[in-house]
């Protein structure tokens, strides 16, 4: 689980307690404020970004649905206007 700290005067860092008692430092932030939304938002909980990228996903799935299918069609069109090279093969001659 994250936490913060004050660690020094105006500043709070954000990490979390090794089983051994150690500590494992993630970010320092200026404010508590700062530091206690990033805990919040480590230890699962929403914050104003993953809530507009919530929202923005199901439009930028659309968009690659559109793009994918764009290519597709790309691909068809190039395959009609491309015809592979024709195999060639190499004849000995035989001595005469």
């Amino acid at each position: 689980m994250y936490v913060y700290i004050k660690s020094e005067p105006s500043l709070w860092t954000v990490g979390f307690y090794l089983p051994d008692g150690g500590w494992h430092a993630d970010s320092d932030w200026s404010t508590p404020k700062e530091a206690a939304a990033q805990v919040h938002y480590l230890n699962g909980g929403n914050n104003e970004t993953t809530s507009r990228l919530g929202q923005t996903a199901p439009l930028l799935a659309d968009a690659l649905r559109t793009l994918l299918s764009a290519l597709a069609a790309y691909d068809a069109a190039l395959a009609q206007f491309t015809t592979p090279a024709p195999e060639r093969k190499l004849q000995s001659q035989e001595a005469t």
